[in-house]
């Protein structure tokens, strides 16, 4: 679709959570303006700008760093319910950034997390619960 709207001669391409949409359009295009709204991946590191400051290129826009307030939330979660045995994180390719803070600040913080993976949308959140009753520990897939 992006590749349409570029042969379609568009003035802007908006590109709005999901990652892949900014991944489309990047594609499709080099020159037409895109603008995105990064929240659970940081643009910079995926090569989508240069810097936020200078984002270069033809893309610019908002980057809600959920990434780096990740640690913060699962610090308030262990606050707010004290002697918690687990915490199971459902994430998926788009949030994965989000999960690898987790998992980093779970092991500083001492806490077992553990991760399900939700591939193939639609996701099946209704098995979730399931998946994460069982005791092996690792990522799993929410399909």
């Amino acid at each position: 679709m992006a590749a349409e709207l570029v042969g379609r001669g568009v003035d802007t391409i908006f590109a709005g959570e999901p990652e892949l949409a900014v991944k489309l359009a990047v594609t499709a295009t080099k020159t037409v303006p895109v603008v995105m709204i990064a929240n659970d991946y940081d643009p910079v590191a995926r090569g989508y700008v240069a810097s936020l400051a200078r984002p270069g290129g033809n893309v610019t826009g908002v980057f809600l760093q959920q990434i780096e307030l990740t640690p913060k939330r699962l610090e308030f979660l262990t606050e707010a319910v004290p002697g918690m045995a687990r915490v199971v994180v459902l994430w998926d390719r788009f949030s994965a950034d989000q999960f690898e803070a987790a998992r980093e600040a779970a092991r500083s913080l001492k806490i077992p997390l553990d991760g399900i993976e939700c591939t193939d949308p639609p996701y099946d959140y209704e098995r979730a619960p399931s998946l994460a009753s069982r005791e092996d520990s690792g990522t799993r897939c929410c399909r």
